[in-house]
């Protein structure tokens, strides 16, 4: 019933633009979504329109959040140590202790929390990312669109917003992952940074998991016309994604070279193998769809077949104790959703 409204609503939309003479691709990317929409597939490509404002933040960092009471605390203060100014979370129909946790940094103005649940036909996440860069994007010189399962920093310890400064001509940075196994632990470690140290080598040839290899953008707002997914953007009057850390631009659609000595992703996909468990059964964030669980464990022991490298140079850069900005506030359940 719903789709029928949102196909018809579609249609309409393609009829008016035509009567009125617009734009032959505004109207095949409508025709497009309408496709997209038979077949049963989530839009993905979002508008984004960025009025210019008064910059604010140096660095934010933009992410959708489930069920992830028990990793923010230490995934918040790692970043902050970084040097991210604020966070932009987008609070996915939580069930757990996350949007309490949530309210305590809130009210130390450090995390800004969108109640953002799912909509059907359209890609969750591309509509979270369309929605902070037309309503914040303004205030940001940087933004970066990452999960709560990764950490971004610098190997040699420089500060994020230092280390952009470099890239300051330049639209968007796409950063490479690297994806991490269980490490050996059935049942949750206290932490995810002090004890994941096993990392899966950058792959030379084909690979399963497609997603786990994408890059992940940091971007600069003015600079961005559209959403599109989780990983990239449409940047204005541009054939590239972005550029990597040695300056070397990526066309759309490109693999890119795998480069992460000076600036990278610690892409925690697995942790344990009970909290994987956990996260599979409770579906995915970007579309509320339940995968059978014999295809998650295809891909958990995909990763753990490759994840062989050991690997502890984030320990150089995790913060203290003493450098976390907001009190640790109680764990809630373990329980969150998968993203790519």
């Amino acid at each position: 019933m719903l789709l029928n409204s949102v196909l018809r609503a579609q249609a309409q939309i393609v009829c008016f633009r035509f009567a009125r003479g617009q734009t032959r691709s505004s109207s095949m990317r409508l025709f497009r979504n309408l496709r997209r929409l038979w077949r049963g597939k989530t839009i993905k490509r979002v508008r984004a329109r960025v009025v210019p404002g008064k910059v604010i933040h140096t660095l934010s960092i933009v992410s959708t959040v489930r069920n992830e009471a028990h990793n923010l605390p230490e995934w918040i203060d790692f970043h902050l140590a970084q040097g991210v100014d604020h966070l932009y979370l987008f609070d996915n129909e939580s069930t757990d202790a996350t949007p309490q946790l949530l309210s305590s940094y809130a009210r130390s103005g450090l995390v800004t929390v969108i109640p953002w649940p799912h909509r059907k036909g359209y890609h969750t996440q591309s509509r979270a990312f369309a929605h902070a860069l037309r309503n914040f994007g303004g205030a940001n010189r940087w933004m970066a669109f990452i999960d709560v399962d990764e950490f971004l920093y610098c190997p040699d310890g420089q500060a994020l917003p230092e280390f952009l400064a470099g890239f300051a001509h330049r639209p968007a940075l796409l950063v490479n992952r690297f994806t991490y196994g269980t490490s050996g632990f059935e049942t949750p470690p206290p932490d995810v940074t002090g004890h994941y140290f096993w990392r899966m080598a950058a792959p030379e040839g084909p690979f399963h998991m497609r997603n786990l290899l994408a890059p992940k953008s940091i971007i600069q707002p003015l600079h961005v016309t559209a959403a599109n997914g989780g990983h990239t953007f449409i940047l204005r009057d541009s054939i590239y994604n972005g550029y990597d850390e040695a300056d070397t631009p990526i066309l759309r659609r490109q693999a890119p070279a795998f480069r992460a000595e000076r600036i990278r992703i610690n892409h925690y996909y697995t942790k344990d193998r009970q909290s994987f468990m956990i996260r599979v059964s409770r579906g995915k964030t970007v579309s509320n769809m339940v995968v059978p669980e014999s295809h998650w464990l295809e891909l958990l022991n995909e990763v753990e077949s490759k994840a062989i490298v050991h690997d502890d140079s984030i320990c150089r850069v995790r913060p203290t104790a003493r450098q976390a900005a907001v009190p640790v506030s109680p764990h809630g359940s373990a329980q969150s959703s998968v993203s790519d």
